[in-house]
């Protein structure tokens, strides 16, 4: 605002009397709701507005009259109880994390891919030359013959790419392995 040349006491005026509008409003509110309650419960139709009719009738007969509680009806659905979606399979998968771990040596690799896991395991595997875990399983004869998708784990899973790149760096980071070269 002073940027726009206005003069500093307008500017002070203004604050100064904002500040007293949410004071003098939270004090006033403070004395009603010292004594109010909210309580939550399902709405269940007409049934609900004949429960609230009854707790006030009782709070009349047996409290004070400074003494307010206030029903909050909300909305209540079977499916928030349950999960709507089935799990989606490992090999489906996409944007995760994961760790290759040969089966005849200490070798480890941890990698990421926005693709489906399976995908990318085979890619890894079969046909990707340029992979270090397909350069790996080359110069290791029985790394080769017992390694199957089960050598491969899911560490992590991102919702973004970004997000990706940055959990793969803090996996490899906590499990001790350097991305290029962990695999000779």
């Amino acid at each position: 605002m002073l940027k726009n040349s206005y003069p500093r006491r307008v500017l002070d005026n203004i604050i100064k009397s904002k500040v007293n509008k949410l004071v003098c409003n939270e004090e006033s509110n403070a004395k009603v709701e010292r004594n109010t309650f909210y309580v939550k419960l399902p709405y269940i139709g007409k049934f609900s507005g004949i429960t609230r009719q009854r707790i006030n009738r009782i709070l009349k007969r047996f409290c004070n009259d400074d003494f307010n509680i206030k029903l909050v009806f909300s909305s209540f659905k079977i499916r928030s109880l349950f999960g709507v979606k089935d799990p989606i399979p490992k090999g489906l998968r996409s944007l995760v994390v994961y760790k290759f771990t040969c089966s005849s040596s200490v070798a480890c690799y941890v990698g990421e891919t926005s693709r489906h896991f399976s995908t990318r395991i085979n890619e890894n595997l079969k046909t990707d030359k340029a992979s270090h875990v397909y350069k790996h399983l080359m110069s290791c004869e029985s790394g080769r013959q017992k390694c199957t998708p089960d050598c491969f784990s899911i560490l992590d899973q991102a919702t973004y790419i970004s997000q990706l790149k940055i959990k793969e760096a803090i996996q490899a980071r906590s499990q001790d392995f350097l991305r290029v070269g962990a695999i000779s």
